[in-house]
């Protein structure tokens, strides 16, 4: 009787020593899948928060001073009067007449929150909240504000941040007549000294 009943039993005790391991493990079991689920699953996709803007050069010249820490932009030397487009699409955001610094200046605001600003110009054809586009003409330039020689004074931020406009720009650029050369105290250049232009050019640092 005895011998007949052990198997069922020992069954019994088993069956009930596994009941009480499932329920030791099954909160720990369930916070694991919980848990795993929930990092492992799939991200969601990130808005895109910058789209590229493509920036031009507001005029033909040449470079004759480099960004710095201590001149947040670049100077582009060329004639007594030549053409300033923007150098993107953009809004009018200011337009200051000034004969210290940036002499007459103009600021667009671009999208992306891009930020251009044009210094040392002769005469200025736009207004405040005007739209523009690479086709507008902003002004001429000119020898306003502080200036050693014809230029215009190029400073692009975003969100406030000042960048090297020369990271943005095109990469090629036009070389000047011999006329701007000689407007920023440059000598005249010889042919095969044309490519080092930028060793003989008078710097400009506003």
């Amino acid at each position: 009787m005895l011998k007949s009943a052990l198997p069922k039993i020992i069954l019994g005790f088993v069956l009930k020593r596994l009941y009480h391991v499932c329920c030791q493990l099954a909160l720990p079991v369930l916070i694991f899948f919980l848990v795993s689920g929930y990092f492992l699953q799939s991200p969601t996709p990130a808005l895109a928060t910058e789209q590229n803007v493509q920036f031009v050069l507001p005029h033909t010249g040449y470079l004759s001073t480099y960004f710095s820490t201590y001149h947040p932009g670049i100077d582009l030397a060329t004639d007594l009067g030549t053409s300033i487009h923007p150098v993107a699409a953009g809004t009018v955001e200011g337009v200051i007449f000034d004969t210290v610094d940036y002499g007459n200046h103009v600021t667009l605001a671009h999208s992306d929150g891009y930020k251009s600003l044009y210094g040392h110009l002769g005469k200025v054809f736009i207004k405040k909240g005007q739209s523009v586009d690479l086709n507008t003409t902003l002004g001429e330039v000119g020898l306003t504000g502080r200036t050693s020689g014809p230029h215009t004074h190029l400073e692009i931020t975003k969100d406030g941040n000042y960048l090297d406009p020369l990271t943005l720009l095109p990469k090629s650029w036009q070389l000047p007549t011999l006329s701007s050369v000689l407007s920023v105290g440059g000598p005249l250049p010889k042919p095969k000294e044309e490519s080092n232009l930028s060793k003989t050019l008078k710097p400009d640092f506003y």
